[in-house]
């Protein structure tokens, strides 16, 4: 997966990316928060979303993942093999101290819908030509002043079914749900001195979420 990939797939532009590299199975970024002002952005006003996922950090009892930001960016930037554009949607839940696991300055749970995706699939399955969603889990680590560390990893498993419907001109109602998906991310401590010492997984038992996104 090359570095575009990774950057869009963790809600973040390729030229915020100055650095990135395989950590234990992770990629690591280094990422110019000048490009990123979503980044710093307080809690945003969403009357008529809803986000409601559970989260289970290494066994322990669950909780709730509640955003302190929540994103939604309609984004063309996707093409089939013949070259046809292939719209969708980058939904992007954020928490932030001191609610986020481990204290870390930004958590994030990214998904990548597609507006031909319907129905129900298996995140395990690998992916081929843009066929199901995508899945992210990202910490991000304020390493420098004016930059930020971000680890981040694909789901091993889990089940995601989503739905993408037109409303009324100019917008679109984004339902989906989840189930079981899980997340092994990698000590990445030798590298990121405030990464976690061990590794660890994450786990969405279920959720779902009801958004309306402006085309």
């Amino acid at each position: 997966m090359d570095i575009k990939t990774i950057a869009l797939l963790s809600g973040v532009k390729p030229e915020s990316v100055v650095e990135h590299k395989h950590v234990n199975g992770a990629d690591l970024m280094r990422i110019a928060l000048k490009n990123e002002p979503g980044l710093r952005r307080s809690l945003a006003a969403r009357a008529d979303d809803i986000f409601d996922l559970d989260f289970v950090l290494d066994g322990a009892a669950p909780r709730k993942f509640v955003p302190d930001q929540l994103d939604k960016e309609r984004n063309n930037s996707w093409y089939s093999p013949g070259e046809v554009p292939m719209p969708g949607w980058n939904l992007r839940a954020e928490v932030y101290p001191p609610n986020s696991s481990y204290g870390v300055i930004l958590e994030k749970v990214s998904i990548w819908v597609f507006d031909h995706h319907d129905g129900p699939y298996d995140l395990s399955v690998a992916d081929e030509i843009l066929a199901r969603p995508w899945m992210r889990y990202s910490l991000g680590f304020q390493t420098e002043a004016d930059y930020i560390s971000m680890i981040g990893v694909n789901p091993v498993s889990g089940i995601i079914e989503v739905s993408s419907t037109p409303v009324v001109k100019g917008s679109m109602r984004l339902n989906g749900a989840l189930s079981n998906v899980v997340f092994n991310m990698p000590n990445c401590h030798d590298v990121i001195e405030q990464a976690p010492d061990r590794a660890f997984v994450v786990t969405l038992p279920s959720g779902f979420y009801e958004l309306y996104g402006q085309l």
